[in-house]
């Protein structure tokens, strides 16, 4: 719930004229929900919805956007289950999965996001794995065609907008964790920004990043671009 109109506006332009017009990789800006219809996707550009209701299409949902209203207007992009969804908005596991399930059998591509609490990181890294793989249960169910449209986000819930991370191994185990036991991509969210997305992105089990706050500001959020791109 960040930047007026005008300043969403101005952000959007100096980001996409800052990007190379050869890309190397995908950069998808999730935008605010009252502002998705005017901002158009470019060849160097995606926009993609922070949230959505599911697994309804339509229906007497006040305030709710549905998957139907966002392809209306050419978002195709989604993200699920962020950590302030599942606390501020009771989110749990199923509904996240649920809802990214859906999304995914209407083509849609998702991100969704897993990451534990300082509690469960402190009791250490077998722990982890236990608690993000009961975050992720419900996707042994998905039909393995479904998880092509699918990238996970690790975001460590104790890291998000603390500027303290894991360290560089603590990530590239959780990633290489969560590859194997899904196979599918897995960008890394929580305090990233453009003083260490550079190192983050080097790694060799982290296929992208999944910017915060760093991305109100043009110049960082195109340092990041920039070193991954």
């Amino acid at each position: 719930m960040n930047l007026t109109f005008l300043e969403a506006q101005e952000l959007y332009l100096q980001i996409t004229k800052g990007i190379p017009s050869q890309l190397t990789c995908r950069v998808v800006l999730f935008l605010p929900q009252a502002f998705l219809s005017s901002f158009q996707a470019s060849n160097q550009v995606a926009v993609g919805a922070q949230n959505f209701y599911a697994p309804q299409l339509s229906g007497p949902y006040t305030g709710e956007t549905s998957l139907s209203q966002l392809k209306s207007i050419n978002v195709l992009t989604v993200l699920v289950g962020h950590s302030e969804r599942r606390i501020h908005f009771n989110e749990s596991n199923k509904s996240a999965t649920e809802k990214a399930a859906t999304a995914v059998q209407h083509g849609f591509n998702v991100v969704l996001c897993c990451g534990e609490p300082k509690e469960i990181r402190m009791l250490g890294e077998q722990k982890v794995f236990h608690y993000l793989e009961d975050q992720l249960r419900e996707l042994w169910n998905w039909p393995s065609n479904q998880l092509s449209n699918l990238v996970l986000a690790y975001e460590p819930i104790w890291a998000i907008g603390t500027g303290k991370l894991p360290s560089l191994e603590e990530i590239n185990a959780v990633h290489a964790f969560l590859k194997h036991k899904f196979n599918v991509p897995v960008i890394y969210g929580g305090s990233c920004d453009a003083d260490n997305s550079k190192e983050i992105m080097r790694l060799s089990n982290v296929d992208g990043v999944l910017i915060g706050g760093a991305s109100l500001k043009a110049s960082s959020f195109l340092k990041i671009v920039h070193d991954a791109c």
